[in-house]
C-alpha cells in the first residue's frame, strides 16, 4: 500500500501539530478530537475498529513514546458541518488541542454549508485548537473540496487527502475499492487501520518539517462570516400556537431530530410573515438523526420576527414537539468579509 508524503498535504502548515507530537513526547498531556461524520465516526464496522481508536492503541508503538495523547472521536453519522456547528460547544468543553474535521463526503456544496465549515473552522481556532482537514471520497472519487480547500488557505491549515490517495492506488491497479470499503463509501476494517496509518505518516512527517507558525489568525472572514459570531437557542418552550421569536441576524439554521417511525408532526417556518418551508418529523430515510436547515439568508442584520407554527392538518402534542429537539443557531454578517 501506498502512504502519503507531502504531495497529499495541502496547504502545508504542520507547525503546530510538530509542536503537539513534541509536547507528547515530553510527556504533557494532550488531546486529539475527530469531528465529523459516518466515515470518521466508524459506521457499519464494531466500535474499536474505527482509526481515531485504532490511533489511540496504536500511538505508543508506532510513535514511539511513552505518553499517549487522549482521542475523542465527537463525530456522527449523516451530519453536515452546520450540525458541526451545534455540537463543537459540547466538544470545545473537554478542550482539545487539535481537531480533525470530515465533512468532504457530507457537505454537499450549498453556500451556507462552506459558511458553517469556515465558522466551525473559525470558532476552534479562536479556541486555542489547532486544525487540519480530512479529505475522504466515495466510490467515484468524489468529495467537496472547493470551499474547504479555500477556507485550508486562507487560515494556513492542512489538509490530509485520503481520498485522493485510495483513487490513485485503484487507478494504477494496486488495489481496488473492495479492499478498502464496505460499500460507496464507508471503510472496511482495513480501511480504517489504512486511515490511522496515514495520520500517523503525517505525525511523522510534522516531526521533521521546518515550519514556522504562520502569524496570528485573520480578522477577515473567508466568505461572508455570517456564522463566525454565532448565537444559539437550544431550549424552545412548546405552546400549543408554536412558538415566536423576535431577533437580529442575518440567516438562520434550524437543527432537529427526524425518526423513521411514522408519524405526521411537522411544522411550518415564518419569517417576517413570509413561509419558509416545513419541517418534518417523520423521514423513511433517518435514523432517529439530527438535521440541519438553513431556513434563511438575509445576508443584513436586521431585526427579523420568526414563527414555527404547527403544519395544516398536522397533529400537535407536547411529546412530539419534544421530540423534535428543535435547535436554532443565529448568524451575524461580517462587515469586514472579502
Amino acid at each position: 500500500m501506498k502512504y502519503i508524503n507531502e504531495e497529499y498535504i495541502l496547504t502545508k502548515n504542520l507547525y503546530p501539530i510538530k509542536q503537539i507530537v513534541n509536547d507528547i513526547k515530553a510527556g504533557i498531556p494532550k488531546k486529539i478530537a475527530f469531528l465529523g461524520a459516518s466515515v470518521t465516526y466508524g459506521e457499519s464496522v464494531k466500535r474499536g475498529r474505527e482509526f481515531p481508536a485504532v490511533l489511540a492503541k496504536k500511538w505508543k508503538e508506532v510513535m514511539n513514546t511513552e505518553y499517549v495523547p487522549e482521542v475523542i472521536n465527537a463525530s456522527k453519522s449523516g451530519t453536515f458541518s452546520g450540525n458541526g456547528l451545534f455540537a463543537m460547544d459540547d466538544l470545545l468543553e473537554k478542550k482539545p488541542d487539535l481537531v480533525f474535521l470530515d465533512y468532504s463526503v457530507n457537505d454537499p456544496g450549498q453556500a451556507y454549508l462552506a459558511e458553517t465549515f469556515e465558522a466551525l473552522t473559525y470558532r476552534f481556532l479562536t479556541a486555542g485548537c489547532a486544525v487540519a482537514i480530512l479529505f475522504f471520497c466515495n466510490e467515484r472519487g468524489s468529495c467537496t473540496k472547493g470551499a474547504m480547500t479555500r477556507v485550508a488557505r486562507h487560515y494556513h491549515l492542512p489538509i490530509i487527502d485520503i481520498g485522493k490517495l485510495v483513487m490513485e492506488q485503484i487507478s494504477d491497479g494496486d488495489i481496488t475499492w473492495d479492499d478498502f470499503a464496505l460499500d460507496y463509501v464507508h471503510p472496511n476494517n482495513e480501511g480504517h487501520e489504512y486511515i490511522a496509518d496515514n495520520l500517523f505518516r503525517l505525525f511523522q512527517i510534522a516531526e521533521t518539517c521546518d515550519d514556522e507558525a504562520c502569524g496570528s489568525l485573520p480578522e477577515e472572514s473567508c466568505f461572508s462570516g455570517v456564522f463566525r459570531d454565532l448565537q444559539f437557542i437550544r431550549e424552545l418552550e412548546y405552546s400549543e400556537e408554536g412558538i415566536e421569536l423576535s431577533l437580529e441576524f442575518s440567516s438562520l439554521l434550524i437543527e432537529y431530530t427526524q425518526k423513521p417511525e411514522f408519524s405526521d408532526y411537522a411544522m411550518d417556518v415564518y419569517v417576517d410573515g413570509e413561509f419558509i418551508r416545513t419541517i418534518y418529523r417523520y423521514s423513511d430515510f433517518s435514523w432517529n438523526n439530527r438535521v440541519v436547515h438553513s431556513i434563511f439568508e438575509g445576508y443584513e442584520n436586521s431585526r427579523h420576527n420568526i414563527k414555527i407554527v404547527p403544519a395544516e392538518k398536522c397533529t400537535n402534542s407536547k411529546e412530539e414537539w419534544q421530540n423534535l429537539k428543535i435547535q436554532l443557531a443565529i448568524g451575524h454578517f461580517s462587515e469586514d468579509s472579502e
